[in-house]
């Protein structure tokens, strides 16, 4: 009799598990990393980033580790794999004047397992020849300060931008990259810029995401006060819409929500996603 109490206990508690993890599965959960070198009050980033996303359905947002005021870590659970991808294109976003980087949650991996010091940007790359816009030489220029993400096709119209949009996943430890010397096949080099796209704010003094320079709370990163500061605000760029081969149209997604979408917009994705692992190609912007 014992035994076959047992049994039946250990049932109901298997049957609650699948059915928790079944209503767990139906939502997409994200990972979300935000970076502040003192993050705020996690009760408020999670309101602020709640209503933020609102635009998306009913989306969940909690702190990974709500009593670790060194944690930056939150989770948000979209209500379908469509609004996920909306707000994963949408990445890198502005909460609160911080960067926050989202990032899908693979359920093969905790959470302590998920990268939390890279960020991926949509970088708009100006003072390339344009026989140089192939993605071979696309991929070496981004892999000398991250990793490869994908690149947005040039568009052969009138009205063409005249430089690369190079999606890069940076180390956020790291100051900003703010460019390089391009070597020319007549044996010049010429300077290459780079300026990002829905970039939040950041150190003027050393470039860095999740603090900036105040009287208050000083940079502790200076080096040399005489040196010429090679950050502020020209770093911004704002992603050049208005030169898509298309006029964006407004498509209504299932759940009823109008989503923009760019036909003209070319994406070439690779293999492997924002938090380091492998998995099938996908494009995000």
């Amino acid at each position: 009799m014992e035994d076959s109490q047992k049994s039946s206990d250990s049932l109901v508690v298997q049957m609650r598990r699948k059915l928790s993890l079944y209503e767990l599965d139906r939502k997409v959960r994200l990972n979300v990393v935000f970076f502040a070198d003192k993050i705020p009050n996690k009760a408020t980033i999670c309101n602020t980033m709640k209503s933020v996303l609102g635009m998306f359905g009913n989306t969940g947002v909690t702190a990974s580790n709500e009593r670790d005021p060194n944690d930056k870590m939150f989770i948000v659970t979209a209500e379908d794999a469509e609004s996920a991808k909306d707000i994963l294109d949408g990445s890198p976003w502005s909460i609160m004047r911080y960067s926050v980087h989202f990032q899908e949650w693979p359920e093969t991996l905790a959470i302590e397992e998920l990268q939390s010091s890279q960020i991926a940007f949509w970088v708009q790359v100006r003072g390339v020849p344009p026989y140089m816009f192939e993605e071979e030489n696309v991929r070496e220029i981004a892999e000398k300060f991250g990793e490869y993400r994908g690149m947005v096709v040039p568009i052969e119209r009138e009205g063409i931008y005249s430089f690369l949009r190079v999606r890069i996943l940076l180390d956020a430890r790291d100051p900003l990259p703010t460019g390089y010397e391009l070597p020319r096949d007549d044996g010049t080099k010429k300077w290459v810029s780079f300026v990002f796209e829905k970039l939040s704010d950041f150190c003027y003094v050393c470039g860095r995401l999740g603090h900036t320079d105040l009287p208050k709370s000083p940079c502790l990163h200076r080096a040399d006060p005489e040196s010429e500061n090679e950050y502020g605000d020209w770093l911004r760029a704002l992603p050049p819409r208005k030169q898509i081969r298309n006029e964006h149209s407004q498509v209504k997604t299932a759940s009823g929500r109008n989503r923009r979408r760019f036909p003209g917009q070319t994406i070439r994705p690779i293999e492997s996603n924002d938090n380091g692992h492998n998995s099938q190609p996908q494009g995000t912007s």
